[in-house]
């Protein structure tokens, strides 16, 4: 797997862990939880890859739901355009 999709993993990580407020910071009440991700070198994998694939490709760098902590959504803006995803559908 490549060491920069490895990284995209451990950023979704990071953002998770931070909405639960672990780290001292709270999101404000009310606002939607939004991780995002913006893959803008095309040495990554992701640079160029559209919805369906990227979300293979999330699974296959075993991205889970849990990883997303409370956020409600997984936004990956790429060469391709923005990319939304719910916890569902990470898995």
């Amino acid at each position: 797997m490549c060491t920069l999709l490895l990284r995209v993993r451990e950023r979704i990580e990071e953002a998770g862990v931070q909405f639960t407020g672990e780290k001292g910071e709270h999101p404000p009440p009310g606002f939607r939880n939004i991780i995002q991700i913006s893959v803008d070198t095309p040495r990554n994998e992701l640079f160029s890859l559209k919805r369906g694939a990227l979300l293979r490709a999330l699974k296959h760098a075993e991205v889970k739901r849990a990883d997303l902590g409370p956020a409600d959504e997984l936004l990956i803006v790429n060469r391709t355009g923005r990319h939304a995803f719910r916890p569902s559908e990470i898995g």
